[in-house]
């Protein structure tokens, strides 16, 4: 949807949402997506499905395309993470997510209050300050309480641990409150377990990354591989060692096969001399 315009609403700076740009543009992403009136007989995959406004159908799949179209490969969100992302959307209430076996409908809250005409937010302005101010402090005082949240747990196990393993990785990076607060998540989202955080900073320092981006896209497989402990992460890495061996092995690489001492000895010959 490329024509027409969205409003932003000045408040969405004191949203944690706005000091993370990656989600910030999500975010936009939905907003932008969302039908600007309602459409009875919207085409689906070849079906009628009704949309109000505010809403859209979409994808895990198809979204992270829409999002990182146009970007470099390292700069690229993963499927995993544009999900993580929208169900901490719908935890702030700021969208609804109805799931179904082939796509999802989401509705961006309040799109009636934020969406309307300038001509229309004139004339409403006086009546509505009052439940838009009611509307904003509950949504503000919720990511307060959901920060504060992400914070304790992080605390609980150490937090002070991830982020000295952090600097011994990163030592010219400074910890940003945006790395912090990802690194709070990614406790939260491996059950609290900061010890993974930190194992994955140890491997990421082993192969000489250069941003935290990399951190991310280890803890992003693991989690999509179900990992659980550092034990289930070591033993992913070990079998990924394995299967390198044996790839070398079979490939003949030097210093992996032994010479045997039995062959004969091919010379080698200079076919650019003539005779």
């Amino acid at each position: 949807m490329s024509e027409g315009w969205i409003s932003i609403h000045r408040k969405i700076q004191d949203s944690s949402v706005w000091t993370n740009p990656e989600m910030l543009k999500l975010w936009l992403l939905c907003l932008m997506k969302a039908s600007h009136k309602e459409q009875p007989h919207y085409i689906f995959d070849g079906k009628v499905v009704p949309l109000v406004a505010g809403e859209f159908i979409t994808g895990r799949k198809v979204l992270a395309e829409e999002y990182n179209r146009g970007m470099t490969l390292k700069a690229r969100v993963s499927e995993s993470t544009i999900e993580r992302w929208l169900k901490k959307f719908e935890k702030m209430q700021m969208l609804n997510i109805k799931k179904t076996t082939k796509y999802s409908v989401v509705t961006v809250i309040n799109w009636h209050e934020y969406q309307r005409s300038e001509h229309q937010m004139n004339i409403t302005c006086t009546s509505d300050e009052h439940h838009l101010n009611t509307i904003n402090n509950d949504n503000k005082q919720q990511e307060q309480e959901e920060y504060k949240y992400i914070n304790a747990r992080a605390s609980q196990f150490d937090f002070e641990q991830v982020a000295q393993e952090y600097k011994k990785t990163f030592p010219r990076k400074p910890l940003t409150d945006y790395i912090a607060q990802s690194m709070a998540e990614w406790i939260n989202v491996f059950g609290g377990d900061s010890g993974i955080i930190r194992y994955a900073l140890k491997n990421a320092a082993e192969y000489s990354a250069d941003n935290f981006k990399y951190v991310e896209r280890i803890l992003e497989h693991w989690h999509e591989s179900d990992v659980k402990t550092v034990e289930d992460a070591k033993a992913m890495i070990d079998e990924f060692e394995k299967r390198k061996r044996e790839s070398n092995i079979f490939l003949g690489r030097k210093g992996i096969v032994a010479v045997d001492e039995n062959l004969p000895v091919i010379p080698m010959i200079d076919w650019t001399k003539k005779g």
